[in-house]
């Protein structure tokens, strides 16, 4: 994304393209006034309807907006955007637009990307949370502010920052949500808890929560209300003094879709004397993942590094102790982790199978890996603070479309096996027929083909399909790949899955060996076999007196591929060239019996 302090009235190129071949994740650390490290969203998972969530417009020692950045994948994307909000006759738009002004029309290319935000000219009033914008073709949104504290009314706030997220496409949201407070040092006694903000994609959406204590699990507090329109959003809350906020472990649902959003709030809201604000747009519960990556910034400001997760496990399972217990980071279970808030995440519980887990990482900055056995789900966020600066974002997360049902995974057919190459299609053609919920299965479309991780994969790669045609939007329903053997020579194993955009997932594998055994005969030191490995001529000789009969090449499961019927003077020579890459069996048959060598063909 380019610098968020560019007025973009009209559309530019400013954003960066990563591409990859294991691309698992990517972030960009914002400097200056303008911090903090957002997750980022793989473009195969944008969509094409996004609402806005960002914060109050801030006019205190400078003038600082919020906003929003939409950037786009495809040349000639048309972006249509619906200003919505609040503070509509207090200010207008960076480029002088009203809140509630008739939509206008944005055409991007592949790169570019247009930005809108507030003038600036208020603080606490003007906020564009709620806007909406489509396409008709996958974009991404940026929601962000330029700099605030938490919240923008706080009398003599001390602790301003950027605020950041990626925002979901609206067809992700879900209904209930669950998290635990940023753990803050809570020194001056008055202020505690996070700010948060509920935001609807539906009419007259009605929404509630409850918060309670993380040791007593006693109830501190509820509340909720009726959102009338779609975009409206309710603040918990817009303050002017410290006071409590929703802290310990909350709760969150609604019987329509919605986007909660957790903010860390300033230094002097609590006394905590580092703890700067950032905002986490917070994963639906039914949007937790079996395992994912993480990392922390490697920058050497950042004093501390923090993991907040909510697991989840069905509570009717009889294996449910056992699921929970198989929650581990870096291969160590979660309840065994040297860190006191980690270990405690069976007693760490709100019921209904939800527990919570806090892990200090201290300034350590590194790639880590979180998973269980497959049965137990989680959520979260990592964040951390150095002497002046902040960030946080979501711990993984599905992106999965919740308005229909998929819950059949993808069908692996396979196809031709050559020596070292093995070719597979599979499939996503199941639509119709009802679910167990009496709800039509729609496939969603293939979404990944990837090794399992610590399943031991080993000299073998992946050829097709094209990650890009694998797009949530344009849901391949087919697809042909193979598994290609790198190392000839050597013995490969690949276990692997493939995933489709509803996360279902079916697992196959395949194995090459570099020796096997054969009908007739024994692999023998007396068969010369030369050059080897070879591109195009391959000559065998043979000790004096086995005058052969037939020298051939068969493959590794001993199909004959070509044969000398009358080799002569003790060497028989065969070509190659229209062999593919691999290994072979040369089998030479004589009065003495069968005799085998090893042949490899380079290309």
């Amino acid at each position: 994304m380019g610098d968020p302090r560019v007025r973009a009235t009209r559309p530019k190129r400013r954003s960066h393209h990563v591409e990859g071949t294991d691309l698992r994740l990517c972030h960009k650390l914002q400097d200056n006034h303008f911090r903090r490290v957002p997750g980022r969203t793989c473009v195969s998972a944008w969509n094409t309807s996004y609402l806005h969530c960002s914060y109050y417009d801030f006019r205190e020692a400078r003038a600082w907006a919020g906003g929003f950045v939409v950037l786009a994948a495809e040349d000639n994307t048309v972006v249509t955007i619906a200003l919505r909000g609040t503070g509509e006759l207090d200010a207008k738009t960076a480029g002088g637009r009203s809140i509630g002004s008739p939509s206008f029309d944005v055409v991007l290319n592949a790169g570019e990307v247009y930005m809108v935000k507030g003038d600036a000219t208020t603080r606490g009033v003007f906020d564009l949370t709620g806007s909406a914008i489509t396409a008709d073709k996958p974009i991404g949104l940026l929601s962000f502010h330029e700099r605030t504290t938490m919240p923008n009314l706080l009398v003599n706030g001390n602790g301003r920052n950027h605020l950041v997220e990626m925002m979901y496409p609206t067809s992700s949201w879900g209904k209930k949500y669950s998290t635990i407070e940023f753990n803050r040092e809570h020194l001056n006694g008055q202020g505690r808890g996070d700010v948060f903000r509920v935001i609807a994609r539906e009419p007259n959406t009605r929404w509630s929560f409850k918060y309670c204590d993380l040791t007593t699990k006693e109830v501190i507090g509820i509340g909720g209300g009726v959102l009338a329109r779609a975009g409206d959003f309710a603040d918990l809350s817009q303050e002017g003094a410290p006071r409590h906020l929703p802290n310990g472990y909350s709760v969150w649902s609604a019987d329509k879709p919605i986007q909660v959003m957790q903010y860390s709030c300033s230094s002097s809201w609590d006394g905590d004397p580092i703890l700067d604000p950032f905002m986490i747009r917070l994963t639906p519960v039914d949007q937790f993942v079996t395992g994912t990556f993480f990392e922390f910034p490697t920058s050497a400001k950042w004093g501390k590094h923090r993991l907040n997760v909510i697991a989840k496990v069905d509570t009717s399972s009889p294996t449910y102790l056992d699921d929970l217990k198989s929650l581990q980071i870096d291969g160590i279970p979660v309840h065994q982790y040297p860190d006191p808030l980690a270990s405690r995440i069976i007693q760490n519980t709100i019921g209904d199978g939800y527990h919570w887990a806090s892990v200090d990482f201290g300034p350590s900055a590194a790639a880590h890996t979180i998973s269980g056995n497959g049965n137990v789900t989680f959520g979260g966020y990592i964040y951390g603070y150095g002497q002046f600066d902040a960030y946080g974002w979501p711990l993984g997360g599905s992106t999965k479309e919740m308005g229909s049902i998929d819950t059949m995974p993808p069908i692996i057919s396979r196809g031709t096996e050559l020596p070292t190459s093995y070719s597979f299609a599979v499939t996503e053609l199941r639509n119709g027929g009802s679910t167990s919920g009496g709800t039509s299965q729609i496939e969603k479309g293939l979404a990944v083909i990837d090794t399992v991780a610590g399943a031991g994969s080993f000299n073998f790669r992946l050829v097709g399909p094209d990650p890009k045609t694998m797009h949530r939007y344009y849901r391949l329903t087919s697809a042909q790949y193979k598994w290609e053997v790198i190392d000839p020579t050597k013995d490969a194993r690949c276990v692997y899955f493939a995933q489709d955009w509803a996360d279902n997932r079916v697992v196959d594998s395949v194995t090459y060996r570099t020796t096997t055994s054969v009908s007739e005969g024994s692999l023998s030191a007396d068969i010369t076999v030369t050059p080897n490995p070879t591109t195009d001529l391959a000559y065998i000789s043979w000790p004096a007196g086995d005058a052969p009969s037939m020298v051939c090449i068969t493959d590794m499961q001993g199909r004959s591929l070509k044969c000398d019927e009358s080799p002569t003077d003790g060497l028989s020579k065969l070509s190659v060239s229209d062999l593919v890459a691999g290994r072979y069996i040369v089998t030479v048959t004589g009065h003495r019996g069968t005799k085998s060598a090893v042949l490899t063909v380079f290309r």
